[in-house]
Order: structure tokens, then sequence, then C-alpha cells
């Protein structure tokens, strides 16, 4: 985590707000990735992670659905929630693209 605070000798300064620049985003996001794929390259996996959408990737996949904390929870549970089950349909229709 990082301040948006600029910090000088007097101490906390007012914001920074050039940091909610969304290419501030999008180039700590290639970072991140480029990061984690060299990790995942030394721990022997060939599995790579992108940062950008499936559609800025060029694939025909559809996203899935953010879950939520209790969402998340209930189906670690094994409780089936209408969005885990909205991600398996999800999960299924992308596979059989992959696969045609």
């Amino acid at each position: 985590m990082l301040t948006t605070r600029a910090v000088g000798p007097a101490g906390f300064g007012g914001k920074v707000r050039d940091w909610n620049d969304r290419t501030h985003a999008e180039t700590w996001r290639a970072s991140w990735a480029d990061h984690a794929n060299r990790a995942l390259a030394n721990a022997g996996y060939q599995e790579e992670i992108d940062h950008r959408s499936y559609e800025r990737q060029g694939l025909e996949k559809t996203p899935g659905i953010h879950l939520g904390k209790s969402a998340c929870a209930m189906e670690t549970r094994g409780i089936e929630t209408e969005r885990g089950e909205q991600n398996r349909l999800i999960n299924r229709l992308n596979l059989e693209i992959q696969i045609s």
C-alpha cells in the first residue's frame, strides 16, 4: 500500500491526485504480471497470467462475476449460491468455446 500524500521536510502534505490516473494502474498491473510470471517460471510452472481483459487479449471468453465475501464463504462451505452457479455456467460455456 502506498500513500497518495506528498511527503516533505514538514511531514505529509496534500494528496497527489495524479496517482488516480488510470495509466498508472495499467502500468502497475503490467509490472505485477511480469513479476508474477517470472516467479511462476522460477517455480517450474508453464502457465502465465495476463493483466489485460479477455477482450484486449483477443480471447472469446466471458469473464466470471465477482462473488463477494458472503457468497465466497458460502461456496467454500459447500453451499451453492446464485452467483456461484452463474460462474459455473460461465466456466462451462468458456470450456465449450475452448474445445470447439
